[in-house]
């Protein structure tokens, strides 16, 4: 089961692992996310990194933001603005983005 949710293992990697191109893997969000991370995270953005591990699907990313992320701990979030890879360093409330995600 962990293969197939985490297609490139649970090693931490950071925005560097993606260098400049386009990513081939993540979760494109639908809309702006509704928690505070929204400030940052807007439709079109793709999240590729949840607290340095590499997020391919849906399930990986609720498992790592459910249960890697602590509640009153700040989470990591390396995404693609359309341009270059960021991370987002910031609080979750009830551990969730707030937002639906589509495919790439």
């Amino acid at each position: 089961m962990g293969a197939r949710l985490f297609k490139r293992g649970l090693e931490s990697v950071s925005s560097d692992y993606f260098g400049t191109k386009t990513p081939a893997f993540g979760l494109r969000l639908a809309e702006r996310a509704e928690t505070y991370a929204g400030s940052t995270l807007r439709k079109g953005h793709v999240i590729v990194v949840v607290d340095g591990v590499p997020v391919d699907n849906l399930e990986a990313n609720y498992l790592l933001v459910g249960f890697k992320c602590e509640r009153g701990k700040p989470v990591r979030i390396t995404f693609w603005d359309g341009a270059a890879y960021r991370e987002w360093d910031g609080l979750l409330p009830l551990r969730r983005i707030g937002v639906c995600f589509e495919g790439l």
